[in-house]
């Protein structure tokens, strides 16, 4: 009874999808926002159009359909409109590019067209950026980054290539043996799910019921309404330095160890920028993890999550990087992702006047969402453009006011911060905190 009309029925949307569709609020619009600095000579609006026509379009049929309530509904697609150009407004620097950002990742698009759009944006005389903004029921941050790469030249000139009569005779045919190792393979992991699961949900309910005060600074208790400004990191990041600190961290340290407790100490840096007392030890995040086992092949949302609590006021950054190990380690012996997959299905079954109190209960302890996105290890070029930054912004769910993204690219870091103006504001005096972390 509490189903959907049509709720067995096959569904288009995928579950996650689903639930952010129904889930979004006016002020905090559920889209992914990528930005590509574009080196060489500027690109014209016609050739974006045709870039985008010809290499995103036939690949993506999300990209050319609109959303009725949870089917994708092919239709007409106006290059016209969904791909634009834009100038930074004067003074024409940094900070203004960064706001021009701002206003666009704050505003919805037309619900009876794709929910996509892309901007050429120039810099002045010589810079230039290709911007994508997806709406998350068509694909994550996976899909997205994985899209933009197939379409870069050389990609997709090799995903079109006709393939060799002789390419089928190279291959080597799959193995028959290794049934014991694939029956005690298949018992560890049931026994994983058995044991795993209701630790799981212990934690859920003891973060979503039990009312754990989060710190003021990075929760307001109020609806968010002034919308969110973004900002991202204009200096070097490297990849092989954020590795070397991990190595002297020691006990197997990540990488996204290093950045957990990075971002950390920056939201430690920015409470005394503040001025704000923090009575509390820990920070709530959330984290978005692909459990996709290849490298998608067109939109789509595969994407579990489990929660993490950041030390706070920790000023020994090796500490603070030992302590976040021990926790993200003790949280990936569950199968916290899987469960909030599952749970995300689950969800998608059941009536909007359930979801939404359902999900703002589970996201209402959290303060800020952090993922991290792994682009490709060279650069790509678009007809001749290089592309060696990937600049990409998380929406965070309503309502959680903070979303933080990390990508890479060429071996470059970047760091985004996509937070709500009353909590934080001055995002690039937080990017400043991250570079002072490192």
């Amino acid at each position: 009874l509490l189903m959907h009309p049509g709720a067995l029925k096959r569904r288009e949307l995928s579950c996650v999808g689903q639930v952010c569709f129904e889930t979004e609020s006016k002020v905090s619009p559920m889209y992914i926002d990528l930005v590509l600095p574009l080196k060489g000579e500027k690109m014209s609006l016609d050739e974006l159009r045709d870039l985008i026509s010809q290499r995103m379009l036939p690949n993506n049929p999300r990209f050319t359909s609109r959303v009725q309530g949870t089917t994708f509904i092919p239709t007409d697609v106006d290059l016209e409109h969904h791909v634009q150009e834009l100038v930074v407004p004067e003074p024409g620097d940094d900070e203004a590019l960064m706001k021009l950002m701002s206003t666009l990742t704050n505003e919805g698009l037309d619900p009876a067209r794709p929910l996509w759009a892309s901007f050429l944006v120039n810099q002045g005389d010589e810079k230039q950026y290709m911007v994508i903004r997806m709406h998350h029921c068509i694909g994550d941050g996976v899909s997205l980054a994985t899209a933009t790469m197939n379409m870069s030249d050389n990609l997709f000139n090799k995903n079109n290539a006709p393939e060799s009569s002789t390419s089928g005779r190279n291959r080597q045919k799959r193995g028959t043996g290794g049934c014991c190792f694939k029956f005690f393979s298949f018992f560890k992991i049931l026994l994983w799910i058995l044991i795993g699961m209701p630790l799981v949900l212990l934690k859920w309910i003891s973060v979503t019921l039990i009312n754990i005060q989060p710190p003021e600074l990075f929760k307001d208790t109020q609806e968010p309404s002034a919308g969110k400004h973004v900002a991202w990191n204009t200096k070097t990041i490297y990849v092989e330095d954020i590795k070397g600190i991990a190595a002297k961290v020691g006990k197997k340290a990540t990488f996204n160890d290093v950045m957990l407790a990075v971002v950390a100490g920056a939201f430690d840096r920015y409470t005394v920028y503040a001025e704000k007392e923090v009575k509390e030890t820990d920070m709530i995040i959330s984290i978005p993890v692909d459990i996709r086992r290849t490298a998608p092949k067109s939109m789509g949302n595969k994407v579990g999550g489990y929660m993490i609590q950041l030390p706070m006021g920790v000023k020994d950054p090796f500490k603070r990087c030992r302590d976040i190990y021990k926790r993200t380690s003790a949280v990936k012996k569950l199968p916290e992702q899987y469960a909030s997959y599952w749970l995300f299905l689950m969800l998608s079954y059941l009536p909007v006047f359930i979801v939404r109190p359902v999900f703002k209960q589970m996201s209402n302890q959290v303060n800020c969402v952090v993922t991290n996105v792994r682009g490709a290890p060279s650069s790509y070029s678009y007809l001749g453009r290089e592309v060696s930054r990937l600049i990409g912004f998380i929406p965070p769910p309503n309502p959680v006011p903070i979303g933080i993204a990390i990508s890479s690219l060429d071996g470059e870091v970047n760091v985004t911060i996509k937070a709500e103006r009353s909590l934080i504001q001055s995002p690039a005096k937080f990017i400043q905190f991250v570079h002072e972390e490192i």
